[in-house]
């Protein structure tokens, strides 16, 4: 390399095809961040109705009959 070409490309970013096709879909990105995130949250609600409508009854059902079980026992 020549003098001249070395000072030409000091303080040039290399041009990385990958970095630019990711920056130009960055808006895109940002969509696919936003439609992961409703997912997340969806799973997340899934879960808090699993909690709701059968967990927390099967564990208050279980602890009435310890209730009984304990009382009859004493």
């Amino acid at each position: 390399m020549d003098p001249a070409s070395i000072l030409l490309t000091v303080g040039k970013p290399p041009l990385n095809p990958d970095l630019l096709a990711g920056l130009l879909r960055w808006r895109d990105w940002s969509d696919h961040e936003r439609r992961v995130s409703m997912l997340d949250a969806g799973v997340f609600r899934a879960r808090r109705d699993t909690l709701q409508s059968f967990i927390l009854p099967t564990l208050i059902l279980l602890w009435g009959f310890g209730v009984v079980a304990v009382t009859a026992i004493v």
